[in-house]
């Protein structure tokens, strides 16, 4: 059968040996703390065989909403760790995975991740969908492995509520838009500016609507909003707007901002696994429940909707 080939490759610098991050991905037990895939689920059976670092040893995953498979460590050494991936379900894949790292200081290492897969001929199409998305799995992973390496845990928790019903909310935003690198500077900006000139009251939400996004380039563009009903009118650069009350799917996460894109891919993923269809005028929302000048950054609590038709 004719296959379409594609690969994914993205790094990160970790401050830590190379020995210290090859200890940690050759004990395969260590992937259900950090795995971009099975933390969105926590209730994902995990079977393990073989001692840590040993080739041959293997875990397999079993979850309704991230579906099954088994990865093996095939070859390991002080420099790289090879993995082959077999899917089961939800459709049957087998794929090859490659970590190696190299000391770039006393202190640095840089970590790369590679995957090499493929598609069937009739699903060309999907391709780089496929590389999207698995990249994006990849850059979370990777964020998430560099906190549990550098700081010993993970200080994140993620709730799935299921779906809700939302109230209308009216509010007074500033329209932008930006990279995914530089999402965080550019809301933080505009956050400063909105919350100097709409000063919030006790009957304040604090929120920021997504308008659209472009997963091949990574840009965003979203409003920065207060909904308070002392605030109805507004000029350039504000707007005014509405969300209209409706059914949505809803994650909550308590911990630092920079986690917020695994509260997102929770969301996405029960969406995608219930099949519910997508609201067209709005792309989703998050609510800030408490104020990080305030708290620690992992007691951050922030509330993801995604409104459902």
């Amino acid at each position: 059968m004719f296959e379409i080939k594609y690969e994914i490759k993205k790094s990160i610098e970790i401050n830590a040996t190379p020995h210290a991050i090859i200890e940690t991905l050759g004990d395969l037990k260590t992937w259900s703390i950090w795995s971009p895939w099975v933390i969105l689920d926590p209730q994902t059976k995990l079977i393990y065989e073989g001692n840590p670092k040993e080739i041959g040893s293997n875990y397999r995953w079993e979850s309704r909403h991230i579906g099954e498979g088994k990865m093996t460590i095939e070859k390991i050494n002080e420099t790289h760790i090879d993995y082959f991936l077999e899917f089961f379900k939800p459709w049957k894949s087998t794929a090859k995975a490659h970590f190696s790292v190299i000391k770039i200081s006393e202190d640095i290492t840089l970590l790369t991740w590679t995957m090499q897969s493929h598609l069937p001929l009739f699903m060309f199409w999907m391709k780089n969908r496929m590389k999207a998305w698995i990249g994006m799995d990849f850059e979370r992973g990777l964020e998430l492995l560099k906190c549990y390496i550098e700081q010993g845990k993970i200080e994140m928790e993620l709730y799935f509520d299921g779906v809700v019903e939302t109230s209308t909310i009216d509010y007074v935003g500033i329209p932008n838009h930006a990279k995914k690198s530089q999402l965080s500077k550019v809301m933080g900006e505009d956050f400063k500016k909105l919350l100097g000139d709409f000063v919030p009251t006790p009957q304040s939400t604090i929120l920021s609507i997504i308008t659209k996004f472009d997963m091949f380039t990574d840009d965003f563009e979203f409003i920065c909003a207060i909904s308070d009903p002392a605030y109805t009118e507004a000029k350039t650069p504000y707007i005014t707007g509405t969300i209209p009350s409706s059914k949505a799917l809803k994650v909550r996460l308590k911990g630092d901002y920079a986690f917020l894109s695994n509260a997102w891919s929770m969301v996405i993923m029960h969406q995608r696994s219930g099949k519910y269809k997508i609201q067209k005028d709005t792309m989703g929302y998050e609510v800030y429940l408490n104020n990080p000048s305030e708290v620690a950054p992992h007691e951050l609590l922030t509330e993801i909707y995604l409104p459902i038709r």
